[in-house]
């Protein structure tokens, strides 16, 4: 009986292992320095169906591209700004929405918003975030110099050369040069920053199907967190998942943008949008890959 006993314990396990085993690959490609949460976020909501989570990096979108047109990988991360149509190979777009903050820092004396006054500030053509500088830079009238870099390297040395008198930029970045000894400030006007970001994925396996939908949860959820305490971080993220369903109008949405500094209206959401947005509903993939 214990001969017995033992050898169902061992068929068990082999089983799993073998069961594992199985499990596809997900290879992933992301751009160089381009949402630093993204290779976190997805490895955590698809270990359960890839034996490995392998994260890809490119130096530039147009690499990128190229490289999911020749199926070197399965899911591409890209700028909005970026994807102006499908690829030519079937593919799925999805939107990813990701909240942080903003901050400008600087070396000098420049701790304020009144500070900025006519000064030079650099900032990265990276999503919102020369609109958002132009905003504020007319909202207080600073009559400042905006001077637009590629990189986050080049603006680094404007500050260095003394080119410019401080950088903008998202604040996880930000927070890393406190070390360098720059002067962190919040812009609490234009909290949360919001950027949003397309996920090209091959249609050709459910695996690559069920791993963009549980992204795709992942992001929007996290970020929203609470939608009833925070509808300004919570009506873009439904927004986007609101136009994958054809007819479904029960979610009131009111045309504002928190980014730009309005101040956001009331919304409200039904019972059924919330657990839609949540995940509680099961169908959601339907309404991803409807065509």
């Amino acid at each position: 009986m214990r001969n017995i006993f033992i050898l169902i314990i061992i068929v068990a396990v082999t089983g799993c292992c073998r069961d594992s085993s199985k499990l596809p690959e997900l290879q992933a490609g992301i751009v160089r320095n381009y949402i630093e949460t993204f290779p976190v976020i997805l490895k955590r909501n698809t270990e359960k169906d890839f034996r490995e989570t392998n994260i890809k990096y490119y130096d530039s979108e147009k690499k990128l591209r190229k490289a999911f047109s020749r199926n070197e990988v399965d899911i591409a991360v890209l700028p909005t700004e970026s994807i102006l149509d499908k690829p030519k190979n079937k593919a799925k777009i999805l939107t990813c929405i990701n909240n942080t903050g903003v901050a400008f820092a600087s070396i000098d004396s420049i701790r304020s918003i009144n500070d900025l006054k006519n000064k030079k500030i650099a900032v990265i053509d990276y999503h919102n975030l020369v609109n958002i500088l132009n905003f504020t830079d007319k909202k207080y009238n600073l009559n400042s110099e905006i001077i637009i870099f590629s990189n986050r390297y080049a603006a680094s040395g404007a500050i260095k050369n003394k080119k410019a008198d401080v950088i903008f930029d998202v604040l996880p970045e930000i927070s890393a040069r406190e070390k360098e000894g720059k002067h962190l400030f919040w812009l609490r006007e234009t909290e949360p920053y919001v950027s949003t970001c397309q996920i090209l994925g091959n249609e050709s396996s459910y695996k690559i199907k069920k791993a963009l939908t549980d992204l795709f949860l992942a992001q929007v959820y996290e970020n929203v967190c609470d939608i009833n305490s925070h509808p300004y971080l919570s009506y873009e993220a439904l927004g986007k998942a609101y136009n994958l369903r054809s007819g479904y109008d029960k979610i009131v949405l009111r045309n504002t943008s928190y980014i730009y500094g309005l101040k956001p209206e009331i919304i409200k959401f039904d019972q059924e949008a919330i657990e839609l947005i949540s995940g509680k509903k099961t169908d959601l993939q339907d309404y991803l890959y409807k065509e």
